[in-house]
């Protein structure tokens, strides 16, 4: 999911809920820090968070997140990954139950 895909009247929306702009920063697979910094919709705290997250590097585990969520079948949920072979924190960590 790309961050830039996400349509600025639904940013709008989470204003209330940073929290949750958080779990979709974390869930993104890239963003577009240009169109960040243009976006006229965006809070300046919302836009400082994603910004925040297109410069820094994410962390093995957040890649590893990722790399198992891209290898799943489309449109993959939570009965998806509670059928693979993993411990259950694994598993809350990929439904993003934990952090």
């Amino acid at each position: 999911m790309h961050v830039c895909m996400l349509c600025c009247a639904q940013l709008r929306k989470l204003r209330p809920h940073e929290d949750l702009l958080g779990l979709l920063a974390d869930a993104a697979d890239g963003f577009d820090a240009e169109a960040l910094g243009r976006d006229s919709m965006l809070s300046n705290r919302q836009r400082q968070m994603l910004l925040d997250c297109a410069k820094n590097t994410r962390s093995l585990r957040q890649l590893a997140r990722l790399a198992v969520s891209a290898a799943l079948p489309t449109p993959s949920g939570p009965a998806c990954i509670d059928r693979l072979p993993l411990p259950s924190y694994l598993k809350q960590y990929l439904l993003y139950n934990v952090g």
